[in-house]
């Protein structure tokens, strides 16, 4: 599984005022399942990155900038 760096997205997340409980409840996933997707335990699924970004603002031209960025 590859790993990515998501402190982007986590700092995306503070910017906006969201938590990662607050996230998952608008995702309908549970706060467990959000953390090990933030921690590389498990993938986002390409739906969850779509909602994700349209929660946090983020412009679908910018995804890779706070999904896809590769831990080296």
């Amino acid at each position: 599984m590859q790993k990515y760096d998501y402190s982007n997205l986590l700092g995306r997340m503070r910017k906006c005022g969201e938590t990662q409980e607050t996230v998952a409840e608008k995702l309908k996933i549970s706060a467990c399942s959000l953390n090990q997707k933030l921690n590389n335990k498990s993938d986002f699924k390409q739906t969850e990155i779509y909602s994700m970004s349209d929660i946090l603002g983020i412009p679908l031209a910018d995804v890779q900038d706070y999904f896809f960025v590769r831990i080296l």
